[in-house]
């Protein structure tokens, strides 16, 4: 019978005590654990990172990629910290601290010990589940259209633990399946129950989880049961959802006034109690989220809603509001001009769909592409109006309103005339208050934060865009 070269190095006895002969995995133990604390300590920054990010701040993001924001933002980002309490960056602390001590464990019983080969099993199995991880988390990178360039290096160490550890150990049901499986979870619970804690205290992906709250929640009621319907409304979100609506509520409070411009497109009525004007670009994540918040709320509150999107793109080139600072590009300004040509089609939100979701690799063609669907009269038609001196003083109109504001980015939410806060809790609150930002269910919420150093919801910055 063949058999592996831990195997081969390991003799069992009754006593279980460490035997004093040279251990001829040590360097191989030695090794694989300093892999793991390099993995848990390049997780435990990137868990930094993410938090740095739900916080408003840019996150660093290795190698000159800039994918790592909006998949940590992504669905499956989303749904793993949603169900565990743990962001994807705490797991992958979690599994370098099991990589450090699984290994150092063995190290320390000895070659003879009567527990060394369960934990040696138990060390290819975290080497597997690592190699598990690296495919399935390149194949969400893919489908969600991003990479991020600084879990690449997580994955370069786990692949290298991997194939170590099952060179060198062999694979885990060559050894004793049951021990190695009851270390593995017995260790797994204990470095669950250690990273927990800070889970729980890791800020949420706030758009993320507010649309599934509106997905589920009722149309607005009117009267008494409107107020009641605010006030639970309130009570069934988190301390950091509550934070952003004061927040949001803060600015739009102190904001300056500006009457709104007359509607060009606005979905819902002139006379709802919540009128939301704002300005996006088309390569900005957060205005994504933003035209899936607006299509929630339009439908879930028709009558007490109503929407208009403009453009304020981050070019410089067609934006003279940002000066030197601004990126340049061939996307933003055209994808801004084909859509005022689309104001008024009904194929204009399938526009707009197609480019929020192809953000990643959205070009010159595509926008091309999907305004020629859109528009009647086809691409020439479409072209002539894209170069028209009318679709650049509307532009331009939008750009002007804007800049009353002063943007950092995008997107910028002006409601009612004032300047808000696009993430969907807050909006929603608005509508559920009949539009009363003194409302007097505001008064549970908590102290709003200074302007400066936080974000409400996230923005793309002009001279930081995506």
């Amino acid at each position: 019978m063949s058999s592996t070269p831990a195997a081969d190095a390991i003799s069992e006895t009754s006593s279980g005590s460490a035997s004093t002969t040279p251990d001829p995995l040590a360097r191989v133990l030695g090794a694989l654990s300093a892999l793991g604390a390099l993995s848990a300590g390049w997780a435990l920054f990137l868990w930094y990172q993410l938090i740095r990010a739900r916080s408003g701040a840019e996150p660093f993001c290795a190698f000159g990629g800039d994918g790592c924001g909006a998949l940590w933002d992504g669905p499956f980002a989303s749904a793993v910290h949603r169900l565990t309490e743990v962001p994807v960056a705490g797991w992958g602390t979690m599994w370098g601290i099991l990589a450090t001590l699984l290994p150092l464990m063995a190290l320390d019983f000895g070659p003879e010990h009567r527990w060394r080969r369960g934990v040696l099993s138990a060390v290819s199995w975290v080497a597997i589940a690592g190699l598990g991880s690296v495919v399935l988390l390149t194949v969400i990178s893919w489908q969600e259209g991003g990479f991020c360039s600084s879990c690449a290096l997580t994955y370069g160490l786990t692949l290298a633990f991997a194939v170590l550890a099952l060179l060198r150990l062999g694979a885990p049901w060559r050894q004793p399946l049951v021990a190695g499986l009851g270390w593995a979870a017995a260790a797994t619970a204990v470095a669950y129950l250690a990273v927990l804690y800070p889970g729980l205290k890791t800020p949420r992906n706030l758009s993320a989880e507010m649309a599934q709250t509106l997905a589920s929640a009722p149309p607005p009621a009117t009267g008494e049961a409107q107020e009641e319907e605010l006030e639970k409304f309130l009570a069934s979100l988190p301390p950091s959802a509550l934070q952003a609506i004061s927040d949001g509520l803060d600015t739009w409070r102190s904001s300056a006034y500006f009457p709104l411009p007359d509607p060009r497109e606005l979905h819902g009525p002139e006379s709802a109690a919540v009128r939301n004007l704002h300005f996006t670009d088309y390569l900005c994540s957060h205005c994504a989220d933003l035209f899936q918040t607006d299509r929630q709320l339009r439908s879930l509150a028709p009558g007490a809603y109503a929407s208009e999107s403009r453009q304020y793109p981050l070019d410089q080139s067609c934006n003279p509001r940002l000066g030197g600072s601004g990126p340049m590009g061939p996307v933003r300004c055209l994808a801004a001009k084909v859509r005022i040509c689309l104001t008024g089609d009904p194929d204009a939100e399938t526009y707009d769909a197609a480019l929020y979701g192809n953000q990643r690799f959205l070009n010159e063609e595509a926008v091309w592409e999907a305004g020629s669907a859109a528009f009647d009269g086809g691409r020439e038609a479409l072209a002539a109006c894209v170069d028209s001196a009318e679709t650049a003083e509307i532009l331009n109109a939008d750009i002007t309103y804007a800049g009353l504001f002063n943007p950092p980015g995008t997107p910028l939410v002006v409601v009612n005339g004032r300047q808000g806060s696009p993430y969907g809790g807050f909006l929603y609150a608005l509508v559920l208050a009949g539009g009363d930002g003194d409302h007097p269910a505001f008064a549970s919420l908590p102290e709003p934060r200074s302007h400066e150093g936080h974000d409400h919801a996230g923005h793309d910055h002009a001279g930081h865009a995506h």
